[in-house]
């Protein structure tokens, strides 16, 4: 099952191309695996809230605001 939300966020992580961040599972991935080295307080707050959205099974606006956050402070949002 995929959990999704009603909008996607696009970003741009490392040389890439921008990419469409569809859910919380996307996020959560991103914010591990791929996310710049520096962390700062919004990422944290960002990788809390897309693991209990995950642990939940939903697709929490809350989860995805505090993606975007994350993004806008690591100079990420596409």
């Amino acid at each position: 099952m995929s959990i999704e939300w009603k909008n996607s966020v696009s970003v741009r992580i490392g040389t890439g191309h921008a990419e469409m961040i569809k859910g919380p599972v996307e996020a959560f991935d991103a914010l591990n695996n791929r996310w710049p080295a520096e962390h700062g307080a919004l990422y944290v707050e960002a990788k809390s809230q897309c693991s209990d959205a995950v642990a939940r099974g939903s697709a929490d606006e809350g989860a995805r605001n505090a993606f975007i956050d994350a993004a806008v402070e690591a100079t990420l949002l596409a």
